[in-house]
């Protein structure tokens, strides 16, 4: 019987896991926002790579919006915060969804009674 975790890691070399691995952290790292966040922050890259995956979550969102596309929580935009010494991502509400939201408050305040046809 093969040991489990050699078999792995055999077919991850095999399969370049670690090459589109490397390729999607460096895309991660080498976007504004989030060089903009690490120096802000004064995060190291080995700092950033404990969050990796928050990272890749978003950038891939950010380019989502970009491109038009729909994420899951429409009318919210991606921001980077620091928790913990961890980078998190959390959503905050669009200027767009910011104006549709005091729009039906002031309709919500109109009442019309009694108008003739």
């Amino acid at each position: 019987m093969e040991d489990l975790s050699k078999a792995l890691n055999n077919r991850f070399k095999q399969s370049g896991w670690k090459t589109k691995y490397d390729n999607y952290i460096n895309n991660c790292l080498q976007d504004r926002d989030v060089q903009a966040f690490m120096q802000k922050n004064n995060l190291s890259r080995t700092e950033a790579l404990k969050s990796a995956s928050k990272l890749y979550e978003f950038v891939n969102l950010k380019s989502k919006l970009a491109k038009g596309e729909q994420i899951f929580a429409p009318g919210y935009s991606p921001t980077l915060i620091l928790s913990n010494h961890r980078i998190e991502v959390t959503y905050v509400p669009t200027e767009e969804l910011l104006r549709k939201r005091e729009l039906e408050k002031l309709h919500s305040m109109v009442e019309i009674v009694s108008l003739p046809k």
